[in-house]
């Protein structure tokens, strides 16, 4: 059947791009969590949030109390774990470039310390602003059109330089997908770690799920940190919404 050749625009191949340099085993694991009080409370916060948003804080706060969310496995200048002292955490945020939809990464630097008010007003901003006047947005865009010859060779730099990879990745990534209605089983990304959430039920309960490169932490750790995330939604991130709120 004869067919048309497409070139890759930018979306993509920062995506087949990041794919192809991650090269990590990953591993994935979830809990079901009753989320009922804090899906509430982001439904009564005067200042529009989301679940996303809340997880973003919520894991970097797991990450004060978790060193390895905060290492990554890197190659050079030999292969090792390089930790950070503090998250920085990707958000993944859908935007139209170029005529068809990419995905972008907002990198927010410790929001452990950081109010969910300012948090959800940055990645509102970035769903909002003009792609060229995102910084990480600009950067992500200005390698994926380069020619394959020399994008590559960067991000490969950028993904096994311990403070480069932290700056540039994050040491977590966030999506979004449980909004779409679907929970993700396995996410390829170029990070330690993502987390995200299925849908929503009625009684208030999500799946949240945690995807994780094995070569930095394994099973046991994972299932720790899902069970202290969940502890954390419940009691800081909870009392913050419900202060919000008053």
């Amino acid at each position: 059947m004869r067919g048309r050749s497409i070139s890759l625009s930018a979306g993509r191949r920062i995506v087949q791009d990041l794919v192809a340099i991650s090269g990590a085993p990953k591993g994935c694991g979830y809990k079901r969590m009753r989320l009922a009080p804090v899906i509430a409370a982001i439904k009564a916060a005067p200042a529009p949030t989301t679940l996303t948003i809340v997880l973003a804080k919520a894991i970097a706060l797991a990450a004060d109390e978790f060193p390895v969310l905060r290492r990554m496995y890197v190659r050079l200048p030999w292969p090792h774990l390089y930790e950070v002292p503090f998250s920085v955490v990707s958000v993944v945020i859908k935007r139209q470039v170029d005529g068809e939809s990419a995905l972008l990464f907002s990198r927010i630097t410790n929001p452990a310390g950081m109010p969910i008010k300012r948090l959800s007003a940055i990645i509102r901003a970035q769903r909002k602003d003009p792609v060229e006047k995102v910084g990480s947005f600009k950067t992500a865009l200005r390698i994926a059109r380069l020619p394959l010859v020399l994008r590559r060779p960067l991000w490969l730099l950028a993904q096994n330089i311990g403070r480069v990879r932290a700056s540039k990745f994050g040491t977590v990534g966030v999506t979004a997908i449980g909004a779409t209605g679907v929970t993700p089983t396995y996410l390829v990304h170029p990070m330690t770690t993502v987390i995200s959430s299925g849908p929503v039920s009625a009684d208030g309960e999500a799946d949240i799920v945690l995807s994780f490169d094995h070569r930095v932490y394994d099973g046991h750790d994972a299932a720790a940190i899902l069970r202290r995330l969940e502890d954390i939604l419940l009691g800081p991130i909870l009392d913050e919404l419900c202060g919000m709120a008053r």
